[in-house]
């Protein structure tokens, strides 16, 4: 896409820099071509569409794809955006012989919430600690929604150790808020699971499992705490 609110007169020109494969526009071999809107252009296998747009449909394109990658409720990311993001950072982290942490998070207590106060009032509670992850991991971590009340999150460049001490002052932060003001006297805790890259695991799904372990853990053993995986973890689930 291109946008035709620069300049009038801006052409936009396709070409051919001795490719292997050459280009195609509209089913014809070109070195070069002036491209207009609704050309189709072949690059080997890939068929792609020329399309220009104005400032509104952008805008109203840009609000379609943020529906589709971000939770309504929390403005976090869906899961497959998350993902998706995820395997390209573990991607650039391996070129440059990096490490990235995952962490899995639960929050502890909300079912009483939902009983007493309502799911409204329990989607309020969520609200609010979703607005904490998301600037407790800030600027380096990226945070999405994994459940109702499950949120999974990780950090580039950051250690197991590293990653421990965020979680675990993020923990702490949970642990102190309160909801008073909205006539919510139950106290919410979270739960918090961490695998890294490349310690605990070479592929994404393997490391995401090792968090989720790891969190399992954290569950198992009193919540409220943080736990990072450890390969007897695997063993005794399995």
């Amino acid at each position: 896409m291109c946008n035709p609110d620069e300049s009038p007169e801006l052409r936009y020109v396709i070409y051919d820099l001795q490719s292997t494969n050459g280009i195609k526009v509209n089913n014809e071999s070109r070195e070069s071509f002036a491209l207009r809107d609704g050309d189709r252009i072949q690059l080997g296998n890939i068929v792609c569409k020329f399309t220009i747009v104005d400032s509104i449909e952008r805008n109203f394109l840009k609000e379609i794809k943020n529906l589709i990658e971000y939770d309504d409720r929390t403005k976090l990311l869906q899961i497959q955006p998350f993902y998706d993001r995820l395997e390209k950072s573990l991607e650039a982290c391996a070129a440059k012989n990096s490490t990235v942490s995952v962490l899995m998070m639960d929050l502890d207590g909300l079912k009483q919430i939902n009983d007493r106060h309502g799911h409204p009032m329990g989607t309020e509670v969520i609200v609010r600690i979703a607005n904490l992850i998301s600037e407790e991991m800030s600027p380096s971590g990226v945070v999405a929604m994994y459940g109702g009340d499950e949120f999974s999150a990780y950090l580039e460049d950051t250690t197991g150790a590293e990653a421990f001490e965020r979680a675990d002052r993020l923990r702490t932060l949970v642990s102190e808020m309160r909801f008073a003001d909205k006539g919510i006297a139950d106290r919410v805790t979270i739960s918090i699971g961490i695998a890294s890259y490349p310690g605990d695991g070479a592929e994404m799904m393997q490391i995401v499992a090792n968090a989720d372990r790891a969190l399992f853990f954290a569950k198992a053993q009193g919540k409220n705490r943080v736990v990072v995986f450890d390969s007897d973890m695997a063993e005794v689930q399995d």
